[in-house]
C-alpha cells in the first residue's frame, strides 16, 4: 500500500496526530473515496532502539514524512529514528514537512 504521507510523533503528541490525519484526509477527501489510508501513523509498542518491520515498510511506502514537532518529539527516540530511516528517501525525491 502506497501511502501520501507517514507522520512522526511522540507518544504524548498521539492524540494530537490522530486529530491532523482525521483534518488532513477530511479536507482532501480521501478516505471515503478511496477506502483506505492516505496519511499512516504507527505507534511502535517495541522500547528498543530498533524500529518495527511495520513502520520501516510504512515509512518506505510514504511520499512525505510528516513530523510534529514537540519538546516530547525532539527527546524521542523513535521519532529520531523514524526521521533518519525517511533521510535516504529524502534524496530519492520525497518530501520532508
Amino acid at each position: 500500500m502506497r501511502y501520501d504521507g507517514f507522520i512522526a510523533c511522540s507518544e504524548s503528541d498521539g492524540p494530537w496526530a490522530e486529530r491532523l490525519t482525521q483534518r488532513l484526509e477530511r479536507y482532501y477527501g480521501l478516505r471515503p473515496l478511496m477506502q483506505r489510508q492516505h496519511f499512516v501513523r504507527t505507534l511502535d509498542e517495541t522500547r528498543d532502539f530498533a524500529l518495527s518491520e511495520a513502520t520501516t515498510s510504512a515509512l518506505e511506502a510514504s511520499r512525505s514524512l510528516i513530523v510534529i514537532c514537540s519538546p516530547a518529539a525532539a527527546k524521542s527516540h523513535r521519532v529520531n529514528e523514524e526521521i533518519r530511516a525517511s533521510s535516504l528517501a529524502i534524496r530519492t525525491g520525497r518530501s520532508f514537512l
